[in-house]
């Protein structure tokens, strides 16, 4: 978490990899019984088409799930920093580095990504 001004600028979540299979039963087992059951055909179709396009990110690596900016914050080095934890977080637990994934479309968090060294 990164405060600017006393304001939350912005947030980043990261597991390790080693615990994502475990992590997204976990998510299903606490999402399904609060879907409605005429929903359940399109819960299940959405999970089998994630499954399919999920990343398969490297085994001893730190996983960031989730990193968001503040829009009023964006440009101003929260996202650096957050991913500057991150990488500390990862070194200190013993993992080999960083994985994440973005949306293909996502431009600006892409350029961000490329421009500290990560690669597809």
């Amino acid at each position: 978490m990164v405060e600017l001004d006393g304001d939350l600028a912005g947030v980043i979540a990261w597991f390790p990899v080693t615990e994502g299979d475990e992590r997204a039963r976990r998510f299903v087992s606490l999402t399904a019984p609060r879907v409605p059951p005429w929903r359940w055909p399109a819960l299940l179709r959405h999970l089998r088409a994630a499954g399919h396009v999920s990343p398969h990110p490297p085994p001893r690596a730190l996983y960031v799930d989730a990193l968001a900016v503040a829009p009023e914050f964006r440009r101003r080095g929260v996202a650096t920093a957050l991913l500057a934890a991150a990488e500390h977080a990862a070194k200190a637990g013993g993992f080999e580095g960083l994985a994440l994934d973005t949306g293909l479309h996502n431009d600006a968090a892409r350029s961000l990504y490329e421009a500290l060294g990560f690669r597809q």
